[in-house]
């Protein structure tokens, strides 16, 4: 069965101040990411850093464009590095898949 991905997203969204992620969306790399119909975002780095709350910025800023009517598919998981399950690649990818079905 899939992890229940959304819980991660739903605490790191509570913990995210407004602003989180503006940096990054004015950058040309993320806008040309953005802008593209099949690509993928990848967040590496060391524990601790703020990929989470970043990636929840990313994630509600694609959730809010499909809602406006963009054309795309969204999928997201979150490993943890004290999670042995969501480090295991079956685990991730079972996730990923059940949220594109």
């Amino acid at each position: 069965a899939p992890l229940h991905y959304n819980i991660r997203h739903e605490e790191s969204v509570e913990k995210r101040n407004e602003n989180t992620g503006a940096w990054l969306f004015e950058k040309r790399i993320f806008q040309k990411w953005e802008a593209s119909t099949s690509s993928r975002l990848w967040m590496h780095g060391i524990p601790g850093s703020g990929k989470t709350i970043l990636a929840s910025s990313i994630i509600e800023r694609q959730e809010k464009a499909i809602q406006q009517g963009r054309q795309c598919g969204l999928a997201y998981f979150y490993c943890q590095y004290n999670q042995e399950e969501t480090k295991l690649p079956p685990n991730i990818i079972r996730t990923i898949l059940a949220q594109l079905l």
